[in-house]
C-alpha cells in the first residue's frame, strides 16, 4: 500500500511568510470547488500510480523533461555528501538530478537545490555607472555657474544677449528709412535718361564699377541728405542723359553691386504727374 499526498489549492490563501504569491486553481477556473477537483484529478492519478508501479520513474521521463525549469540552469545541488555548483542537466531514469560541474557529470542526492549566486560583475558596473551620473551633473552644474570657462573653449554664457550687443561693428552705419522719407526724395527728370541710387558705403564701388564701362562724363552723381530722428542718411543718385540706344543697351546689361542691381528707365516728362 502507497500513501500519497497530493497538494492543490483551490482557493486563494494568506501566508504571511511566503516567499512569493501563493497560486490558486480558481484563478484559471472560476468554478472550481474542492470536491469538483478531486473527481478530475483522482482517476488522472489512479492511472498515473499504476503506470508508475509497472514502470518506474522512467515512464515519466519524457513527460518530466518537457516541463524541468531547471535544466540548463546554474545550481548548486547536494551531491557526494556537501554542495556543488553545476549547470542542471536533467534527471536520470529514477529521477536523480544531473549536474554538470567543472570536474565533470555527478549525481545529485534527495536534499535539494538552489539558485547559484549571481556575480558581483553586475553590481559593480551599477555602481560605476552612478558614480558617472553624479560626475556629470556635477560638471554639468559648475559648467552652468561659469566655473570651467576657458577650461574646454566653452562659455557658458554663450551667444546670448547682451554678449552680442557688445560685439556690434559700428551699429549707428545701418538703419531703416521710412518708406514715406523714401517717397519724398527729389525725382530725376529727362527724356532718355537713366539713374541708379545706392546707399553708403556703395558709392565708391560703384563709381569704380561706372568709370570702366562707361565713357568720361557720362553720368554724373547727385548727392542727397535728409535727417530722419537723430540721424543724417546720405544718398547717390547716379544719372545717364540723353543715352543713345547703344548705350541704353548697355546700361540695361550694366550691374553694379554684387547683388546684380542696375539702372532703371527715369520717368519721362509727359509721364510724370502734374
Amino acid at each position: 500500500m502507497a500513501i500519497i499526498g497530493v497538494g492543490i489549492n483551490v482557493l486563494p490563501l494568506d501566508v504571511a511568510d511566503a516567499a512569493s504569491g501563493v497560486a490558486a486553481l480558481v484563478e484559471i477556473d472560476p468554478a472550481a470547488s474542492a470536491t469538483r477537483t478531486l473527481a478530475i484529478v483522482a482517476p488522472a492519478l489512479v492511472a498515473a500510480v499504476r503506470r508508475f508501479e509497472s514502470g518506474g520513474f522512467a515512464a515519466f521521463a519524457d513527460r518530466f523533461a518537457a516541463r524541468d525549469l531547471l535544466r540548463g540552469r546554474e545550481i548548486v545541488g547536494d551531491a557526494n555528501g556537501g554542495a556543488v555548483a553545476g549547470t542542471a542537466s536533467g534527471v536520470d531514469g529514477d529521477g536523480a538530478l544531473w549536474l554538470d560541474t567543472a570536474s565533470g557529470r555527478v549525481r545529485g542526492d534527495e536534499r535539494g537545490v538552489a539558485p547559484a549566486a549571481r556575480p558581483a560583475g553586475g553590481i559593480t558596473v551599477l555602481r560605476v555607472l552612478l558614480a558617472a551620473l553624479v560626475v556629470a551633473n556635477l560638471l554639468f552644474f559648475a559648467y552652468t555657474r561659469g566655473a570651467l570657462d576657458g577650461v574646454f573653449g566653452l562659455r557658458a554664457a554663450g551667444d546670448r544677449e547682451p554678449e552680442r550687443l557688445a560685439n556690434q561693428v559700428r551699429p549707428r552705419r545701418s538703419g531703416c528709412c521710412p518708406m514715406t522719407a523714401a517717397a519724398s526724395a527729389p525725382p530725376m527728370s529727362g527724356p532718355a535718361s537713366r539713374r541708379r541710387r545706392s546707399a553708403p558705403p556703395m558709392p565708391t564701388a560703384v563709381e569704380l564699377v561706372l568709370a570702366s564701362n562707361l565713357p568720361a562724363g557720362a553720368w554724373t552723381d547727385t548727392r542727397g541728405e535728409r535727417t530722419i530722428g537723430s540721424r543724417t542718411e546720405v544718398t547717390h543718385s547716379y544719372r545717364v542723359a540723353n543715352a543713345d540706344a547703344a548705350l541704353a543697351e548697355r546700361l540695361a546689361t550694366l550691374k553694379l553691386d554684387l547683388v546684380g542691381r542696375g539702372f532703371s528707365p527715369c520717368a519721362k516728362a509727359a509721364d510724370r504727374p502734374r
